[in-house]
């Protein structure tokens, strides 16, 4: 299904890469309207949909974790096992693999699961985050089917506090202090952050799962996590830039039983910590036209995990699991840019990667050697057209994949108005994980890397009513056609086992609009983000088996998201709303079964006061979760919290 279009698309990114123009010198620019940018918004230069998260939504979420911070500004779905708990992200109907995240350009999804548990990764510890949807990730990293979610410690900033301190307190004994310091001059800056949660996480719910269905509160549902992070850049002129940057973070986590099994005798004893450090070494060197860059990388992560249960007869518990897993990241990439006339730019980049996993829950270590070449041309036509393309391809075990071409294309359709339509074509291939090969005694060592052919088109708005009134539109209509899909389903042998699927297709659609305004001390700003998805298996298995055509479960085919905020000297008030749809939990589809769960729309308001005194800013804030008190589930049998109330003070020093 997926090779000729491939050949085709491949072919036309030859022929773009080998074209050569050579005329008087011009930078690459799209000269657009200036405004005052208060909210989250699209790219309109990007050839692709890419949204970056504002600064005033990664304020509002700082003290919380990257979960926390994309489900409240991106059209996207976070699969939560509960507060406190695993969670991943799930990218135009993508699974939880299919999203690549990078820290300061460098994957940090587990080599084993080959995913990220955001609720791991705190916001406080990065200071911008943008996503690029379907085969637009394929600029920045292969794999990324549904898109990618880039992380990343920007150099200190003169402007920043000196000291800067925040302290939260809220429902469930939940305590949380991040402390950040940041010295420097000119030439030399050091930026040090450190954090410290700890949370019982004892909140009650109704559970309607055993009977009689009666209000319980959660055990063994303890979480905690402390670490810093430390950065230091060197700039001894405008053209050499060093940089290092260390992130270390221990996790705590006990994880509570499923709502089936609370009222069952005996004791439960579950619970994972986690070890990360994760270090990078940065220098870039900028000259003319002439950007090179060089950083290498290294990644430890260890895990213990440790599960023992018994029933009342059993006088002590007997351990069922008692495991530690230990993987380790050697990575270098490097990459070069130079900007020809007439608005041409190349760039060429070569990345090393080896991962070295060590798991009692496999036969024996196992390693992975990567190879990546991609190579990238990019030229603007009269400020109206912007094209772009990519070819990348990589060598896994001393063993080629195919190419991975990309194509994209940006039209402004007015001349000085900012209208776009924007379009775009791309292959992506993706990896099993380590798991998915090697894990005992399910792993399937004789898996195929999944392909996906990526078509994305769309349009983007923007326009000032007045002077003081801005307002943004984005839609845009993807189709992924992807071949060999791993799943983990049941197997003849009574566990679940990663299979291929031959055919799995996902389309929708996204939207986006928001308006923001400021006149004298009054600052209104207001987004609404929707996505329609439908991501079904077409296979030959499931078109025998009759649930070809179904919503694969977990995939919601509605969400939408919203936000108001106001600012009037100094006091804040923001108001959230979350909304997912139905999700089925099973292929079954009788009516005597419960299969599915329902919508769910989360309210949030926080308001909020700032003093500034010369150099000393103080803030308070008051913030409601849940405002409505509504009982929901994103994952089955896993309560989330009722109504919860969280207080915060900072205090920064300049």
């Amino acid at each position: 299904m997926i090779s000729s279009k491939l050949k085709y698309l491949i072919l036309l990114v030859l022929l773009s890469c080998s074209s050569a123009v050579w005329s008087q010198m011009i930078l690459d620019t799209l000269n657009l309207m200036e405004f005052e940018v208060l909210g989250s918004r699209t790219l309109h230069r990007e050839t692709f949909n890419k949204t970056k998260i504002d600064s005033i939504s990664k304020k509002e979420y700082d003290h919380l974790s990257l979960d926390d911070l994309l489900s409240a500004g991106a059209p996207v779905f976070i699969k939560n096992y509960g507060r406190g708990a695993a969670s991943s992200i799930s990218l135009r109907g993508s699974g939880a693999s299919h999203t690549q995240v990078l820290w300061n350009g460098f994957n940090i999804n587990s080599p084993m699961m080959g995913q990220s548990d955001l609720s791991q990764i705190p916001n406080f510890f990065f200071d911008e985050v943008s996503i690029a949807y379907g085969g637009g990730a394929l600029a920045h990293t292969p794999g990324a089917i549904g898109g990618s979610v880039s992380i990343n410690s920007g150099p200190s900033d003169k402007k920043l506090p000196v000291l800067q301190v925040e302290q939260l307190v809220g429902s469930f004994s939940t305590l949380s202090t991040h402390l950040s310091v940041n010295l420097g001059n000119e030439v030399f800056q050091s930026s040090s952050r450190f954090l410290y949660l700890d949370s019982e996480n004892d909140f009650s719910y109704y559970n309607d799962a055993i009977l009689p269905a009666s209000e319980m509160k959660r055990e063994n549902a303890q979480y905690g996590r402390y670490g810093f992070s430390q950065q230091f850049s060197y700039q001894p002129n405008n053209k050499h830039e060093l940089v290092l940057t260390s992130w270390n973070q221990w996790n705590e986590r006990n994880i509570p039983q499923i709502m089936t099994n609370v009222d069952k005798s005996g004791s439960h004893d579950e619970y994972q910590n986690d070890f990360s450090s994760r270090t990078v070494l940065s220098w870039k060197y900028h000259k003319k036209n002439n950007l090179v860059s060089i950083k290498s990388a290294y990644f430890i992560e260890k895990q213990h995990y440790f599960l023992s249960t018994a029933d009342k007869d059993i006088s002590a518990p007997i351990p069922i699991f008692d495991t530690d897993n230990t993987s380790k990241s050697i990575l270098v990439k490097s990459f070069y840019q130079r900007t020809l006339p007439k608005l041409w730019v190349l760039s060429a980049g070569l990345d090393l990667s080896q991962y070295i996993v060590q798991s009692e829950s496999y036969a024996e270590d196992k390693q992975r050697k990567q190879l990546d070449f991609n190579l990238k041309v990019r030229k603007q036509f009269l400020n109206r057209i912007i094209f772009e393309s990519v070819v990348r391809s990589q060598w896994v075990d001393q063993r080629p994949l195919t190419f991975m071409p990309y194509l994209g294309l940006n039209y402004r359709v007015l001349s000085g108005k900012e209208l776009f339509l924007k379009f775009s074509m791309a292959y992506n291939q993706k990896l099993p994980s380590l798991n998915d090969l090697y894990w005992v005694p399910s792993g399937n060592e004789n898996l195929k890397t999944e392909k996906a052919l990526l078509i994305d088109g769309g349009m983007s708005f923007e326009t000032m009513l007045g002077s003081h009134l801005k307002l943004n539109l984005e839609a845009s209509a993807y189709y992924s056609d992807i071949d060999d899909w791993i799943q983990w389903a049941p197997s003849s042998f009574g566990f679940f086992t990663p299979q291929n699927l031959q055919s799995v297709v996902a389309r929708g659609l996204e939207i986006q609009s928001g308006f923001n305004t400021r006149i004298n001390q009054l600052k209104i700003e207001g987004v609404l983000q929707y996505a329609y998805t439908r991501t079904t298996d077409e296979s030959a298995q499931a078109q025998q088996d009759g649930y070809a055509g179904r919503q694969l479960i977990y995939i919601p085919v509605h969400t939408m998201n919203a936000f108001v905020y106001v600012d009037y000297y100094g006091f804040s008030l923001r108001w959230h709303l979350d909304i997912v749809g139905k999700r089925t939990t099973s292929y079954n589809d009788s009516e005597s079964l419960n299969n599915s769960l329902p919508t769910h729309h989360i309210h949030k308001v926080s308001l909020g006061k700032g003093i500034h005194l010369q150099k000393l800013d103080l803030a308070l804030k008051f913030r409601v979760n849940n405002v409505f008190d509504q009982d929901y589930q994103v994952l089955a049998l896993r309560p989330m919290p009722g109504r919860n109330y969280e207080i915060i003070l900072s205090l920064a020093i300049h």
